[in-house]
């Protein structure tokens, strides 16, 4: 079996964010603009969240646009190389009735205070 890296998820997850996806999660973990994922041993942490394989991601957008850079030969050299020699999983399929988590952690507020104070 194949290893995936956290560098493989975050190469998918840019991909669909230049196809224009409005939501992005992996495993039920939704992505945001503050996520990290990143490994730890033969872990993959997305939001503080441990993950394991196998690694579902989804995404709500264009499914033309999102299949087209998914597909594309120039992305995703590494992680479809082992796919070919190694038999890893890179399905893509599409769906009509997704639905993605809502973001359960914070974001850190560093400037904001509250309206009505001057």
């Amino acid at each position: 079996m194949a290893l995936i890296h956290a560098y493989d998820l975050r190469d998918v997850v840019n991909l669909l964010w230049m196809a224009g996806s409005e939501a992005v999660s992996i495993n039920e973990e939704r992505v945001v603009a503050s996520t990290s994922i990143y490994c730890v041993g033969s872990t993959v942490m997305v939001n503080d969240t441990r993950m394991a394989p196998p690694f579902v991601i989804q995404a709500i957008g264009d499914p033309a646009a999102q299949e087209d850079l998914l597909r594309n030969p120039a992305y995703l050299p590494e992680l479809k190389d082992r796919v070919h020699r190694y038999g890893a999983r890179f399905d893509i399929q599409r769906a009509t009735d997704l639905r993605i988590p809502a973001y359960q952690g914070h974001f850190a507020i560093q400037y904001a205070r509250p309206g009505g104070q001057e």
